[in-house]
C-alpha cells in the first residue's frame, strides 16, 4: 500500500509540473501577443484567453487536489499514531 500511495503522490507532482507548464506557456503566449501558438494555425485572443483560463483551472484543481491528498494522508498518519499509543 505505501508504494501505491508513493505512486500516486508522484503522479499528483507530476501533473501539477503539467498543469504549471501549461499555464504559464499560454500565458507568456497570451502577454507576448503571439496567435500562432506554435501551431501553424492563427487563433483568436478570446480563444486564447480562453485556453488561459482553463490552464489556470486545471492548475488550481490540481494544486487543490495535491493539498487535499496530502491532507488526508497526514490524517491518517496521526489516527494510526493515536491509535498504537493507545493500544500499546
Amino acid at each position: 500500500m505505501s508504494l501505491s500511495m508513493n505512486t500516486r503522490d508522484k503522479r499528483r507532482r507530476i501533473s501539477l509540473l503539467a498543469a504549471a507548464i501549461a499555464f504559464v506557456a499560454l500565458f507568456i503566449t497570451v502577454i507576448a501577443g503571439n496567435q500562432s501558438l506554435g501551431f501553424g494555425r492563427s487563433i483568436s485572443g478570446i480563444d486564447q484567453k480562453a485556453l488561459l483560463v482553463m490552464a489556470g483551472t486545471i492548475f488550481i484543481s490540481q494544486a487543490l487536489a495535491k493539498l487535499v491528498a496530502e491532507r488526508a494522508l497526514k490524517r491518517r498518519a496521526d489516527q494510526l499514531k493515536s491509535k498504537e499509543h493507545q493500544g500499546g
